[in-house]
C-alpha cells in the first residue's frame, strides 16, 4: 500500500468519523431502552459511553447518578475525540459509592478496552460533579486528555491519578479527597493523599 493511499484512507476515517458525531443524551428519568436523545434519553452514563465513538459527546443532564465503576474504554481521534461533559446549563452529579470494606474500586475510569497496557486517547471529560470515588478520575496510559471544569471531591484516595502523555487539567476544583474512615492521621499510613498524582511524558 502507497503512502498516499494510507494517508487517504486515515483522511476518510477522520471524516468519517466527524460526519457520523452523535450526541447521546442520558437523564435520571431516563431508560436505556430509549434511543439517546433529548426526548428519550438514556438512564445510566456508562450505556451510552459504551456506544460512543471518536466524535461522540454524552451529554449528562442534571441530578445524581450512581455510576459505581464508570468504564470509559473507547478513543477518540484527533479533531473528533469522545466527550463526556454536562449538559449545558446544568450540573450532574456522579456519586460513585466507593469503599474500603468491603473494597470498592469505583470511580470514572479512562482504560483501553484492549487492556491497561494499551493507550486510551483523545478523551474529554468536562463539567461533572465527581464525588464518592475510591480517585474521582483514575487515567491508565492516556494520551491526549482533557479534564476541565469539573467538581472532585470527597474521595478514598486521589482526585485525579493515572499515567499519560499531553494530559490537560484545567479549571478544576479538588478538594476532601484521602477520607480516611479509619480516623487515622496521613503520617500513620502510606496511602499518597494527592488532589491530582500523576506520571508521564509531555
Amino acid at each position: 500500500m502507497t503512502r498516499t493511499m494510507l494517508g487517504a484512507q486515515i483522511l476518510h476515517l477522520a471524516l468519517s468519523s466527524s460526519a457520523a458525531a452523535r450526541i447521546w443524551v442520558v437523564a435520571t428519568n431516563g431508560s436505556d431502552a430509549n434511543v439517546g436523545t433529548t426526548a428519550a434519553p438514556f438512564r445510566t452514563i456508562q450505556h451510552a459511553v459504551d456506544l460512543a465513538r471518536a466524535g461522540d459527546t454524552v451529554s449528562v443532564r442534571g441530578g445524581t447518578y450512581h455510576p459505581g465503576r464508570l468504564l470509559l474504554r473507547h478513543s477518540g481521534i484527533k479533531r473528533a475525540p469522545i466527550t463526556l461533559r454536562n449538559f449545558l446549563g446544568e450540573r450532574p452529579r456522579l456519586d460513585c459509592d466507593a469503599s474500603f470494606s468491603p473494597p470498592r474500586y469505583h470511580r470514572v475510569e479512562l482504560q483501553s478496552i484492549d487492556g491497561w497496557r494499551k493507550a486510551i486517547v483523545w478523551i474529554v471529560i468536562e463539567g461533572l460533579e465527581i464525588t464518592g470515588g475510591w480517585d474521582g478520575i483514575k487515567l491508565y496510559n492516556a494520551h491526549d486528555v482533557v479534564i476541565r471544569n469539573c467538581s472532585i471531591h470527597d474521595c478514598l484516595s486521589q482526585g485525579i491519578l493515572g499515567s499519560g502523555t499531553r494530559i490537560t487539567i484545567d479549571s478544576n476544583v479538588i478538594h476532601s479527597v484521602g477520607v480516611n474512615p479509619m480516623g487515622l492521621r496521613e503520617e500513620e499510613h502510606d496511602n499518597k493523599l494527592h488532589g491530582i498524582y500523576g506520571t508521564g511524558g509531555r
